[in-house]
Protein backbone atom coordinates (compact mmCIF):
# COMPACT_ATOMS: atom_id res chain seq x y z
CA UNK A 1 0.00 0.00 0.00
CA UNK A 2 3.01 2.48 0.77
CA UNK A 3 5.04 1.54 -2.29
CA UNK A 4 1.72 2.28 -4.50
CA UNK A 5 1.51 5.76 -2.31
CA UNK A 6 4.61 6.60 -3.56
CA UNK A 7 4.52 5.60 -6.99
CA UNK A 8 1.29 7.78 -7.23
CA UNK A 9 3.12 10.60 -5.24
CA UNK A 10 6.08 10.16 -8.04
CA UNK A 11 3.40 9.83 -11.08
CA UNK A 12 1.50 13.08 -9.63
CA UNK A 13 4.89 14.84 -9.30
CA UNK A 14 6.67 14.40 -12.33
CA UNK A 15 3.12 14.39 -14.50
CA UNK A 16 2.63 17.77 -13.10
CA UNK A 17 6.52 18.71 -13.67
CA UNK A 18 5.73 17.63 -16.83
CA UNK A 19 2.80 19.25 -17.60
CA UNK A 20 4.73 22.56 -16.54
CA UNK A 21 7.35 21.38 -19.00
CA UNK A 22 5.02 20.85 -21.68
CA UNK A 23 2.95 24.49 -21.16
CA UNK A 24 5.74 26.68 -20.90
CA UNK A 25 7.74 25.19 -23.56
CA UNK A 26 4.39 25.28 -26.00
CA UNK A 27 3.80 29.09 -24.95
CA UNK A 28 7.61 29.76 -25.64
CA UNK A 29 7.01 28.23 -29.16
CA UNK A 30 3.87 29.43 -29.35
CA UNK A 31 5.00 33.09 -28.93
CA UNK A 32 8.19 32.59 -31.01
CA UNK A 33 6.19 31.49 -34.10
CA UNK A 34 3.94 33.77 -33.76
CA UNK A 35 6.70 36.79 -33.90
CA UNK A 36 8.31 34.73 -36.49
CA UNK A 37 4.63 34.70 -38.37
CA UNK A 38 3.83 38.49 -38.03
CA UNK A 39 7.47 39.40 -38.93
CA UNK A 40 6.53 37.32 -42.11
CA UNK A 41 3.73 38.73 -42.67
CA UNK A 42 5.16 42.14 -42.42
CA UNK A 43 7.61 41.51 -45.13
CA UNK A 44 5.00 39.87 -47.10
CA UNK A 45 3.07 43.44 -46.60
CA UNK A 46 6.29 44.81 -47.56
CA UNK A 47 6.66 42.78 -50.87
CA UNK A 48 3.09 43.36 -51.73
CA UNK A 49 2.90 47.23 -51.32
CA UNK A 50 6.24 47.07 -53.41
CA UNK A 51 4.50 44.82 -56.13
CA UNK A 52 1.61 47.10 -56.40
CA UNK A 53 3.32 50.17 -56.86
CA UNK A 54 5.27 48.96 -59.19
CA UNK A 55 2.59 47.38 -61.35
CA UNK A 56 0.44 50.37 -61.13
CA UNK A 57 4.02 52.39 -62.48
CA UNK A 58 4.00 50.41 -64.69
CA UNK A 59 0.51 50.13 -66.26
CA UNK A 60 0.74 54.06 -66.06
CA UNK A 61 3.68 53.98 -68.20
CA UNK A 62 2.51 51.45 -70.63
CA UNK A 63 -0.55 53.66 -71.46
CA UNK A 64 1.57 57.22 -71.53
CA UNK A 65 4.30 55.08 -74.14
CA UNK A 66 1.04 53.12 -75.78
CA UNK A 67 -0.28 56.82 -76.64
CA UNK A 68 3.05 58.40 -77.64
CA UNK A 69 3.91 56.10 -80.42
CA UNK A 70 2.83 56.33 -83.79
CA UNK A 71 -0.87 55.54 -84.76
CA UNK A 72 -1.80 56.33 -81.04
CA UNK A 73 -4.85 58.19 -81.86
CA UNK A 74 -6.41 54.59 -82.29
CA UNK A 75 -5.64 53.24 -78.97
CA UNK A 76 -7.53 53.53 -75.62
CA UNK A 77 -7.50 57.66 -75.53
CA UNK A 78 -10.44 56.68 -72.79
CA UNK A 79 -8.20 55.17 -70.75
CA UNK A 80 -10.67 52.11 -70.01
CA UNK A 81 -7.92 49.62 -70.57
CA UNK A 82 -5.96 51.48 -68.26
CA UNK A 83 -8.57 51.46 -65.48
CA UNK A 84 -9.10 47.93 -66.00
CA UNK A 85 -5.42 47.12 -65.66
CA UNK A 86 -5.18 49.05 -63.15
CA UNK A 87 -7.95 46.98 -61.46
CA UNK A 88 -6.35 44.07 -62.63
CA UNK A 89 -2.63 44.00 -61.62
CA UNK A 90 -3.87 46.12 -58.35
CA UNK A 91 -6.36 42.74 -56.92
CA UNK A 92 -3.02 40.24 -58.53
CA UNK A 93 -0.91 42.42 -56.64
CA UNK A 94 -2.44 41.61 -53.40
CA UNK A 95 -2.03 37.55 -53.87
CA UNK A 96 1.28 37.78 -52.27
CA UNK A 97 -0.11 38.37 -48.85
CA UNK A 98 -0.70 35.21 -46.38
CA UNK A 99 -3.53 33.13 -46.30
CA UNK A 100 -4.81 34.55 -43.15
CA UNK A 101 -3.86 38.14 -44.42
CA UNK A 102 -7.20 39.94 -45.66
CA UNK A 103 -6.09 42.98 -48.06
CA UNK A 104 -7.39 45.66 -50.32
CA UNK A 105 -5.90 48.24 -52.38
CA UNK A 106 -6.76 51.62 -53.12
CA UNK A 107 -5.12 54.48 -55.72
CA UNK A 108 -6.44 58.08 -55.40
CA UNK A 109 -5.28 60.84 -57.51
CA UNK A 110 -3.32 63.97 -56.04
CA UNK A 111 -7.13 65.23 -55.27
CA UNK A 112 -7.76 62.33 -53.22
CA UNK A 113 -10.92 61.27 -55.66
CA UNK A 114 -10.77 57.23 -56.04
CA UNK A 115 -9.48 56.08 -59.28
CA UNK A 116 -9.51 52.33 -58.85
CA UNK A 117 -9.06 49.17 -56.25
CA UNK A 118 -8.68 45.99 -55.73
CA UNK A 119 -11.44 43.46 -55.72
CA UNK A 120 -13.85 40.96 -56.97
CA UNK A 121 -13.87 41.30 -60.56
CA UNK A 122 -14.31 39.27 -63.67
CA UNK A 123 -12.73 41.13 -66.91
CA UNK A 124 -13.61 40.85 -70.49
CA UNK A 125 -11.90 41.74 -73.48
CA UNK A 126 -13.34 42.94 -76.75
CA UNK A 127 -11.87 43.40 -80.18
CA UNK A 128 -11.39 47.00 -81.49
CA UNK A 129 -11.03 47.42 -85.22
CA UNK A 130 -8.24 50.54 -86.18
CA UNK A 131 -8.05 52.12 -88.93
CA UNK A 132 -5.28 50.08 -90.35
CA UNK A 133 -5.71 46.45 -90.45
CA UNK A 134 -4.40 46.21 -86.81
CA UNK A 135 -6.87 45.14 -84.23
CA UNK A 136 -6.19 45.85 -80.37
CA UNK A 137 -8.18 44.22 -77.54
CA UNK A 138 -10.20 46.37 -75.10
CA UNK A 139 -10.49 45.36 -71.75
CA UNK A 140 -13.31 45.89 -69.40
CA UNK A 141 -14.59 44.04 -65.86
CA UNK A 142 -17.93 43.61 -64.08
CA UNK A 143 -17.72 44.64 -60.33
CA UNK A 144 -19.20 40.98 -58.89
CA UNK A 145 -18.86 42.61 -55.48
CA UNK A 146 -20.81 45.42 -56.37
CA UNK A 147 -23.54 43.66 -58.54
CA UNK A 148 -23.76 40.51 -56.83
CA UNK A 149 -24.90 39.55 -53.53
CA UNK A 150 -22.86 37.32 -50.87
CA UNK A 151 -24.71 34.38 -51.86
CA UNK A 152 -24.70 34.74 -55.50
CA UNK A 153 -21.02 35.58 -55.43
CA UNK A 154 -20.53 32.42 -53.39
CA UNK A 155 -22.40 30.30 -56.02
CA UNK A 156 -20.33 31.71 -58.98
CA UNK A 157 -16.78 31.05 -56.45
CA UNK A 158 -18.04 27.36 -56.35
CA UNK A 159 -18.57 27.24 -60.02
CA UNK A 160 -15.17 27.61 -61.10
CA UNK A 161 -13.47 25.98 -57.52
CA UNK A 162 -15.51 22.66 -59.08
CA UNK A 163 -13.95 23.38 -62.92
CA UNK A 164 -10.51 23.95 -61.23
CA UNK A 165 -10.84 20.05 -59.09
CA UNK A 166 -12.29 18.85 -61.91
CA UNK A 167 -10.01 19.52 -64.77
CA UNK A 168 -7.26 19.08 -62.18
CA UNK A 169 -8.64 15.54 -61.33
CA UNK A 170 -9.04 14.78 -65.22
CA UNK A 171 -5.29 15.61 -65.59
CA UNK A 172 -4.36 12.74 -62.92
CA UNK A 173 -6.63 10.24 -64.84
CA UNK A 174 -6.62 9.15 -69.05
CA UNK A 175 -6.97 11.30 -71.77
CA UNK A 176 -10.69 10.32 -73.04
CA UNK A 177 -11.82 11.61 -69.73
CA UNK A 178 -14.64 14.14 -69.21
CA UNK A 179 -14.83 17.59 -66.93
CA UNK A 180 -16.89 20.71 -66.79
CA UNK A 181 -16.04 24.56 -67.71
CA UNK A 182 -18.17 27.10 -66.76
CA UNK A 183 -19.10 30.50 -68.74
CA UNK A 184 -20.69 33.76 -68.50
CA UNK A 185 -23.03 34.80 -71.40
CA UNK A 186 -25.11 38.45 -72.00
CA UNK A 187 -27.23 38.81 -74.70
CA UNK A 188 -26.40 42.20 -76.62
CA UNK A 189 -28.37 44.79 -74.93
CA UNK A 190 -28.33 43.11 -71.33
CA UNK A 191 -25.86 45.21 -70.37
CA UNK A 192 -24.89 48.82 -69.57
CA UNK A 193 -21.55 50.04 -69.88
CA UNK A 194 -19.95 52.86 -67.84
CA UNK A 195 -16.31 54.10 -68.95
CA UNK A 196 -14.29 50.79 -68.45
CA UNK A 197 -17.09 49.36 -66.12
CA UNK A 198 -19.63 46.60 -67.67
CA UNK A 199 -22.93 46.53 -65.43
CA UNK A 200 -25.36 43.44 -66.01
CA UNK A 201 -28.69 43.88 -66.22
CA UNK A 202 -29.94 40.01 -67.38
CA UNK A 203 -26.61 37.38 -67.54
CA UNK A 204 -26.63 33.47 -67.56
CA UNK A 205 -23.89 31.15 -66.86
CA UNK A 206 -23.80 28.02 -68.72
CA UNK A 207 -21.72 24.97 -68.32
CA UNK A 208 -20.05 22.79 -71.36
CA UNK A 209 -18.87 19.11 -70.68
CA UNK A 210 -15.89 18.30 -72.57
CA UNK A 211 -13.86 15.45 -73.69
CA UNK A 212 -9.68 16.14 -72.96
CA UNK A 213 -9.28 14.26 -76.15
CA UNK A 214 -11.58 16.23 -78.07
CA UNK A 215 -11.56 19.69 -76.69
CA UNK A 216 -9.61 21.28 -79.77
CA UNK A 217 -11.21 19.42 -81.88
CA UNK A 218 -14.87 18.37 -81.64
CA UNK A 219 -15.85 20.94 -79.38
CA UNK A 220 -18.20 20.13 -76.01
CA UNK A 221 -20.01 17.27 -75.64
CA UNK A 222 -23.16 18.65 -74.36
CA UNK A 223 -23.70 22.30 -73.00
CA UNK A 224 -26.60 23.42 -70.37
CA UNK A 225 -27.85 26.60 -68.73
CA UNK A 226 -26.86 26.73 -65.26
CA UNK A 227 -28.45 29.63 -64.00
CA UNK A 228 -29.68 33.33 -65.06
CA UNK A 229 -29.18 36.40 -63.25
CA UNK A 230 -31.11 39.42 -63.08
CA UNK A 231 -30.34 43.05 -61.75
CA UNK A 232 -32.18 46.42 -60.82
CA UNK A 233 -29.97 49.01 -62.15
CA UNK A 234 -30.30 52.41 -60.35
CA UNK A 235 -29.91 55.49 -62.88
CA UNK A 236 -29.92 52.77 -65.94
CA UNK A 237 -31.98 55.79 -68.06
CA UNK A 238 -28.19 57.60 -67.29
CA UNK A 239 -26.10 54.57 -68.31
CA UNK A 240 -25.23 53.46 -72.43
CA UNK A 241 -26.02 50.49 -73.41
CA UNK A 242 -23.74 47.87 -74.44
CA UNK A 243 -24.05 46.84 -77.71
CA UNK A 244 -21.84 43.27 -77.67
CA UNK A 245 -22.78 39.91 -76.72
CA UNK A 246 -20.79 38.82 -74.12
CA UNK A 247 -19.51 34.76 -74.12
CA UNK A 248 -16.61 34.60 -71.60
CA UNK A 249 -14.99 32.15 -69.50
CA UNK A 250 -16.18 32.11 -65.49
CA UNK A 251 -12.08 33.30 -64.78
CA UNK A 252 -12.90 35.34 -61.38
CA UNK A 253 -9.95 37.42 -60.24
CA UNK A 254 -10.45 37.55 -56.57
CA UNK A 255 -8.39 37.81 -53.11
CA UNK A 256 -11.58 35.40 -52.04
CA UNK A 257 -11.57 33.20 -54.78
CA UNK A 258 -7.46 32.59 -54.71
CA UNK A 259 -7.59 32.07 -50.43
CA UNK A 260 -10.47 29.33 -51.07
CA UNK A 261 -8.63 27.74 -53.80
CA UNK A 262 -5.15 27.80 -51.56
CA UNK A 263 -7.19 27.25 -48.39
CA UNK A 264 -6.03 24.38 -46.00
CA UNK A 265 -9.38 23.89 -44.90
CA UNK A 266 -9.95 21.33 -47.37
CA UNK A 267 -12.83 19.76 -46.08
CA UNK A 268 -14.78 23.09 -46.60
CA UNK A 269 -14.37 23.19 -50.52
CA UNK A 270 -17.96 22.87 -52.75
CA UNK A 271 -19.99 21.55 -50.05
CA UNK A 272 -19.80 24.08 -47.51
CA UNK A 273 -20.59 27.74 -47.22
CA UNK A 274 -18.60 28.22 -44.01
CA UNK A 275 -15.19 29.04 -45.38
CA UNK A 276 -16.75 31.80 -47.18
CA UNK A 277 -18.94 33.32 -44.87
CA UNK A 278 -15.44 33.85 -42.68
CA UNK A 279 -14.31 35.36 -45.69
CA UNK A 280 -17.17 37.56 -46.78
CA UNK A 281 -16.86 38.72 -43.02
CA UNK A 282 -12.92 39.40 -42.68
CA UNK A 283 -13.07 41.18 -45.65
CA UNK A 284 -16.02 43.39 -44.59
CA UNK A 285 -14.20 44.49 -41.83
CA UNK A 286 -11.21 46.18 -44.55
CA UNK A 287 -13.06 49.36 -44.68
CA UNK A 288 -11.83 51.42 -47.56
CA UNK A 289 -10.05 55.03 -46.56
CA UNK A 290 -11.36 58.40 -47.06
CA UNK A 291 -9.34 59.44 -49.87
CA UNK A 292 -9.93 63.36 -49.49
CA UNK A 293 -9.17 62.65 -45.56
CA UNK A 294 -5.84 61.18 -46.78
CA UNK A 295 -4.27 64.05 -49.26
CA UNK A 296 -5.01 66.63 -46.12
CA UNK A 297 -2.00 64.58 -44.29
CA UNK A 298 0.09 65.64 -47.17
CA UNK A 299 3.35 67.81 -46.74
CA UNK A 300 2.99 71.13 -48.43
CA UNK A 301 4.73 69.25 -51.52
CA UNK A 302 2.03 66.81 -51.44
CA UNK A 303 4.10 63.85 -50.34
CA UNK A 304 2.15 61.70 -48.26
CA UNK A 305 4.02 58.10 -46.75
CA UNK A 306 2.03 56.58 -43.88
CA UNK A 307 2.33 53.18 -41.98
CA UNK A 308 0.02 52.63 -38.99
CA UNK A 309 -0.23 49.58 -37.42
CA UNK A 310 -2.62 48.66 -35.17
CA UNK A 311 -1.57 45.58 -33.29
CA UNK A 312 -3.43 43.10 -31.00
CA UNK A 313 -2.80 39.51 -29.72
CA UNK A 314 -5.15 38.20 -31.95
CA UNK A 315 -5.72 40.79 -34.96
CA UNK A 316 -3.23 43.38 -36.17
CA UNK A 317 -4.41 45.73 -39.07
CA UNK A 318 -2.06 47.67 -41.13
CA UNK A 319 -2.32 50.54 -43.15
CA UNK A 320 0.38 51.60 -45.38
CA UNK A 321 -0.15 54.71 -47.73
CA UNK A 322 2.53 56.10 -50.23
CA UNK A 323 2.70 58.95 -52.76
CA UNK A 324 3.62 57.41 -56.80
CA UNK A 325 4.60 60.33 -59.04
CA UNK A 326 4.16 59.66 -62.72
CA UNK A 327 4.84 62.19 -65.78
CA UNK A 328 4.23 65.44 -63.59
CA UNK A 329 1.20 63.28 -61.82
CA UNK A 330 0.83 62.64 -58.02
CA UNK A 331 -0.99 59.52 -57.03
CA UNK A 332 -1.47 57.39 -53.86
CA UNK A 333 -1.85 54.00 -52.86
CA UNK A 334 -3.66 52.65 -49.95
CA UNK A 335 -3.39 49.32 -48.24
CA UNK A 336 -5.22 48.55 -45.88
CA UNK A 337 -4.76 44.37 -44.00
CA UNK A 338 -6.12 42.81 -41.77
CA UNK A 339 -4.08 39.56 -39.86
CA UNK A 340 -5.14 37.05 -37.94
CA UNK A 341 -1.97 35.38 -36.74
CA UNK A 342 -3.34 32.88 -34.37
CA UNK A 343 -5.45 31.25 -37.03
CA UNK A 344 -2.56 31.27 -39.49
CA UNK A 345 -0.38 29.67 -36.32
CA UNK A 346 -2.47 26.83 -34.53
CA UNK A 347 -3.72 24.56 -37.51
CA UNK A 348 0.22 24.63 -38.53
CA UNK A 349 1.23 23.83 -34.97
CA UNK A 350 -1.27 21.27 -34.18
CA UNK A 351 1.18 18.68 -35.16
CA UNK A 352 4.18 19.65 -32.99
CA UNK A 353 1.85 20.03 -29.92
CA UNK A 354 0.72 16.35 -30.33
CA UNK A 355 4.23 15.41 -31.09
CA UNK A 356 5.77 17.12 -28.37
CA UNK A 357 6.48 13.75 -26.50
CA UNK A 358 8.94 12.77 -28.68
CA UNK A 359 10.43 16.07 -29.21
CA UNK A 360 11.21 16.23 -25.22
CA UNK A 361 13.75 12.94 -25.65
CA UNK A 362 15.80 14.46 -28.58
CA UNK A 363 15.58 18.21 -26.94
CA UNK A 364 18.71 17.40 -25.16
CA UNK A 365 20.83 16.46 -28.42
CA UNK A 366 19.41 19.10 -29.98
CA UNK A 367 19.77 21.78 -27.52
CA UNK A 368 23.66 19.98 -27.07
CA UNK A 369 24.32 20.44 -30.95
CA UNK A 370 22.79 24.25 -31.04
CA UNK A 371 25.46 25.12 -27.99
CA UNK A 372 28.17 23.33 -29.34
CA UNK A 373 27.60 25.25 -32.53
CA UNK A 374 27.71 28.35 -30.28
CA UNK A 375 31.51 27.17 -28.68
CA UNK A 376 32.41 27.29 -32.60
CA UNK A 377 31.21 30.27 -33.38
CA UNK A 378 33.23 32.25 -30.58
CA UNK A 379 36.15 29.79 -31.39
CA UNK A 380 36.48 31.15 -34.65
CA UNK A 381 35.56 35.11 -33.54
CA UNK A 382 38.77 34.68 -31.19
CA UNK A 383 40.75 33.29 -34.28
CA UNK A 384 39.49 36.12 -36.43
CA UNK A 385 40.81 38.43 -33.98
CA UNK A 386 43.80 36.67 -33.21
CA UNK A 387 44.80 36.47 -36.93
CA UNK A 388 43.77 40.31 -37.59
CA UNK A 389 45.70 41.36 -34.37
CA UNK A 390 48.14 39.44 -36.01
CA UNK A 391 47.40 40.71 -39.43
CA UNK A 392 47.80 44.43 -37.75
CA UNK A 393 51.43 43.72 -36.68
CA UNK A 394 52.37 42.26 -39.53
CA UNK A 395 51.66 45.26 -41.49
CA UNK A 396 53.24 47.89 -39.01
CA UNK A 397 55.97 45.51 -38.09
CA UNK A 398 58.08 46.61 -41.46
CA UNK A 399 57.48 50.02 -41.85
CA UNK A 400 58.68 50.51 -37.47
CA UNK A 401 61.85 48.39 -38.26
CA UNK A 402 62.25 50.72 -41.14
CA UNK A 403 62.00 54.23 -39.12
CA UNK A 404 63.75 52.50 -36.35
CA UNK A 405 66.79 51.39 -38.44
CA UNK A 406 66.92 54.82 -39.66
CA UNK A 407 66.37 56.68 -37.11
CA UNK A 408 69.41 55.64 -35.32
CA UNK A 409 71.08 56.17 -38.09
CA UNK A 410 70.70 59.36 -37.85
CA UNK A 411 72.31 59.76 -34.28
CA UNK A 412 75.58 58.62 -35.74
CA UNK A 413 77.35 60.95 -37.43
CA UNK A 414 76.47 60.83 -41.16
CA UNK A 415 76.53 63.05 -44.22
CA UNK A 416 74.17 65.79 -44.79
CA UNK A 417 72.64 63.66 -47.96
CA UNK A 418 72.26 60.53 -46.13
CA UNK A 419 70.76 62.55 -43.40
CA UNK A 420 68.04 64.26 -45.76
CA UNK A 421 67.51 60.63 -47.87
CA UNK A 422 67.22 59.08 -44.40
CA UNK A 423 64.51 61.29 -43.22
CA UNK A 424 62.65 60.95 -46.60
CA UNK A 425 62.65 57.28 -46.06
CA UNK A 426 61.22 57.90 -42.53
CA UNK A 427 58.27 60.42 -43.88
CA UNK A 428 57.32 57.77 -46.45
CA UNK A 429 56.89 55.04 -44.10
CA UNK A 430 54.97 56.94 -41.67
CA UNK A 431 52.87 58.11 -44.51
CA UNK A 432 52.10 54.48 -45.75
CA UNK A 433 51.43 53.37 -42.10
CA UNK A 434 49.02 56.32 -41.57
CA UNK A 435 47.56 55.45 -45.27
CA UNK A 436 47.56 51.50 -43.98
CA UNK A 437 45.63 53.04 -40.75
CA UNK A 438 43.44 55.32 -42.27
CA UNK A 439 42.14 52.26 -44.79
CA UNK A 440 41.86 50.37 -41.26
CA UNK A 441 39.09 53.15 -39.82
CA UNK A 442 37.25 53.36 -43.28
CA UNK A 443 36.96 49.59 -43.86
CA UNK A 444 35.81 49.32 -39.76
CA UNK A 445 32.82 52.11 -40.75
CA UNK A 446 32.17 50.77 -44.18
CA UNK A 447 31.61 47.31 -42.11
CA UNK A 448 29.81 48.53 -39.05
CA UNK A 449 27.44 50.04 -41.60
CA UNK A 450 27.94 53.28 -39.85
CA UNK A 451 28.41 55.03 -42.76
CA UNK A 452 25.29 56.57 -44.67
CA UNK A 453 25.98 56.25 -48.17
CA UNK A 454 25.49 60.02 -50.14
CA UNK A 455 23.67 59.06 -52.82
CA UNK A 456 23.21 61.06 -56.17
CA UNK A 457 22.56 60.42 -59.87
CA UNK A 458 25.51 60.55 -62.16
CA UNK A 459 27.32 58.75 -65.45
CA UNK A 460 29.42 56.28 -64.33
CA UNK A 461 30.88 56.20 -68.27
CA UNK A 462 32.79 59.65 -67.30
CA UNK A 463 33.76 58.49 -64.08
CA UNK A 464 35.76 56.02 -66.04
CA UNK A 465 36.81 58.41 -68.19
CA UNK A 466 38.30 60.51 -65.28
CA UNK A 467 39.49 57.48 -63.36
CA UNK A 468 41.64 56.28 -66.42
CA UNK A 469 42.93 59.55 -67.38
CA UNK A 470 44.18 59.98 -63.81
CA UNK A 471 45.98 56.84 -64.11
CA UNK A 472 47.34 57.85 -67.41
CA UNK A 473 50.75 57.99 -66.58
CA UNK A 474 51.06 55.32 -63.95
CA UNK A 475 49.51 52.90 -67.04
CA UNK A 476 52.10 54.16 -69.68
CA UNK A 477 54.62 53.56 -66.67
CA UNK A 478 54.13 50.09 -66.36
CA UNK A 479 53.60 49.43 -69.96
CA UNK A 480 49.67 48.31 -69.91
CA UNK A 481 47.32 48.79 -72.22
CA UNK A 482 43.86 50.03 -71.51
CA UNK A 483 40.85 48.70 -73.65
CA UNK A 484 37.36 50.24 -72.84
CA UNK A 485 34.56 50.23 -74.37
CA UNK A 486 30.55 50.59 -73.62
CA UNK A 487 27.18 49.41 -75.11
CA UNK A 488 25.22 52.95 -74.19
CA UNK A 489 26.02 55.58 -71.63
CA UNK A 490 24.63 54.25 -68.18
CA UNK A 491 23.20 57.07 -65.58
CA UNK A 492 23.26 55.33 -62.25
CA UNK A 493 22.27 56.54 -58.54
CA UNK A 494 25.17 56.04 -55.96
CA UNK A 495 27.82 57.55 -53.43
CA UNK A 496 29.90 59.44 -55.95
CA UNK A 497 32.80 58.90 -53.86
CA UNK A 498 32.11 55.68 -53.08
CA UNK A 499 31.80 53.98 -56.18
CA UNK A 500 34.64 55.93 -57.73
CA UNK A 501 37.01 54.01 -55.13
CA UNK A 502 35.64 50.83 -56.12
CA UNK A 503 36.85 51.68 -59.50
CA UNK A 504 40.04 53.18 -58.33
CA UNK A 505 40.98 50.20 -56.49
CA UNK A 506 39.65 47.69 -59.33
CA UNK A 507 41.52 49.37 -61.59
CA UNK A 508 44.57 50.07 -58.93
CA UNK A 509 44.50 46.01 -58.23
CA UNK A 510 44.01 45.08 -62.01
CA UNK A 511 47.43 47.42 -62.79
CA UNK A 512 49.24 45.82 -59.43
CA UNK A 513 48.35 42.06 -62.35
CA UNK A 514 48.34 42.67 -65.03
CA UNK A 515 50.93 41.85 -68.11
CA UNK A 516 50.24 44.09 -70.76
CA UNK A 517 46.51 44.54 -70.69
CA UNK A 518 43.26 45.43 -69.15
CA UNK A 519 40.08 44.91 -70.37
CA UNK A 520 37.19 47.40 -68.99
CA UNK A 521 33.42 46.58 -70.29
CA UNK A 522 30.26 47.77 -69.47
CA UNK A 523 27.56 45.64 -70.99
CA UNK A 524 24.52 45.00 -69.74
CA UNK A 525 24.83 47.22 -66.61
CA UNK A 526 27.38 44.81 -65.88
CA UNK A 527 30.90 46.52 -65.03
CA UNK A 528 34.04 44.22 -66.07
CA UNK A 529 37.47 45.34 -65.25
CA UNK A 530 39.72 42.20 -66.93
CA UNK A 531 43.65 42.08 -66.20
CA UNK A 532 45.76 39.55 -67.82
CA UNK A 533 47.74 38.34 -64.88
CA UNK A 534 47.75 34.84 -63.50
CA UNK A 535 44.92 33.06 -62.80
CA UNK A 536 43.89 33.16 -58.68
CA UNK A 537 43.40 29.91 -57.21
CA UNK A 538 40.09 28.11 -56.99
CA UNK A 539 39.94 27.11 -53.78
CA UNK A 540 41.00 31.15 -52.44
CA UNK A 541 39.06 33.19 -55.03
CA UNK A 542 36.58 34.22 -52.53
CA UNK A 543 39.15 34.86 -50.09
CA UNK A 544 40.70 37.85 -52.14
CA UNK A 545 37.71 40.01 -50.31
CA UNK A 546 38.98 39.40 -47.05
CA UNK A 547 41.07 42.08 -45.14
CA UNK A 548 44.66 41.78 -45.74
CA UNK A 549 44.75 38.56 -47.70
CA UNK A 550 46.90 38.34 -50.23
CA UNK A 551 47.57 36.02 -53.09
CA UNK A 552 51.51 36.55 -53.60
CA UNK A 553 52.38 37.12 -50.17
CA UNK A 554 56.29 38.00 -51.37
CA UNK A 555 54.87 39.82 -54.12
CA UNK A 556 52.55 41.59 -52.23
CA UNK A 557 54.94 42.25 -49.36
CA UNK A 558 57.94 43.75 -52.08
CA UNK A 559 55.08 46.43 -53.75
CA UNK A 560 54.14 46.93 -50.16
CA UNK A 561 50.23 46.45 -50.92
CA UNK A 562 48.00 46.76 -47.73
CA UNK A 563 45.74 43.94 -48.96
CA UNK A 564 42.85 45.78 -47.98
CA UNK A 565 41.20 47.69 -51.01
CA UNK A 566 39.15 44.53 -52.19
CA UNK A 567 37.73 44.48 -48.46
CA UNK A 568 36.55 48.30 -49.13
CA UNK A 569 35.79 47.47 -52.43
CA UNK A 570 33.02 44.48 -51.13
CA UNK A 571 31.45 46.70 -48.17
CA UNK A 572 31.05 49.63 -50.56
CA UNK A 573 29.26 47.60 -53.37
CA UNK A 574 27.26 45.26 -50.63
CA UNK A 575 26.01 49.05 -49.00
CA UNK A 576 24.79 49.49 -52.59
CA UNK A 577 23.07 46.61 -52.92
CA UNK A 578 24.76 45.87 -55.71
CA UNK A 579 26.15 41.65 -56.92
CA UNK A 580 29.59 41.48 -57.62
CA UNK A 581 32.22 38.81 -57.97
CA UNK A 582 35.76 37.53 -59.51
CA UNK A 583 36.31 34.75 -61.54
CA UNK A 584 39.45 33.62 -63.44
CA UNK A 585 39.08 33.57 -67.35
CA UNK A 586 40.98 32.27 -70.51
CA UNK A 587 41.98 35.92 -70.51
CA UNK A 588 43.32 35.81 -67.03
CA UNK A 589 41.30 37.22 -64.01
CA UNK A 590 37.94 39.55 -63.76
CA UNK A 591 36.41 41.32 -61.68
CA UNK A 592 32.56 42.35 -62.15
CA UNK A 593 29.50 44.39 -60.78
CA UNK A 594 25.98 45.36 -61.70
CA UNK A 595 25.06 48.74 -61.98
Amino acid sequence: MKADKTFKSIFIRTGCMFLLFYVVMMSIVTVAYYKIKVNKNNSQISLMVNNLNSSIIENINDYEYSNAIENAEEYDKDKINLMTELRRSMTYSLFWASQKNYSKAYLYDNKGNLLAKSGEYLFISEDMPTNSSRVWNRYRYIDLEKNFSKNELIELYKMQEEESQDQTQTMKKTESDEFIDYWLGAKTGNMYVNESELIPKNIYIYAMKWKEESKDMYGPISRWGVKNYSFDIDNAEKLKIYDKEVDYPLNISSNMASKFRNSDEKFVKVESNAFYDKLFKRYSQVKEPSGHELVKQADKNGNLFLYNKNKKFFEIKDETVNTLRLNGKTYYTAVESLYYPLEDIFPQLLFLYISIFIIIGILTIILSKGLYKIYEKQIQLEKNRRELTSSIAHELKTPLGIIKAYSESIKENISERKRDYYLDVIIDETDKMDKLVLEMLDLSKLESRAYELKKEAFCINELFSKILKKNEKLLNDKNIKINYKSDEIYEIEGDYFRLEQVIDNLLSNAMNHAKEKINITIENRVVIIENDGEHISEDKINLIWDMFYKEDESRERSERRSGIGLAIVKNILELHNMEFGALNTEFGVKFWFKI
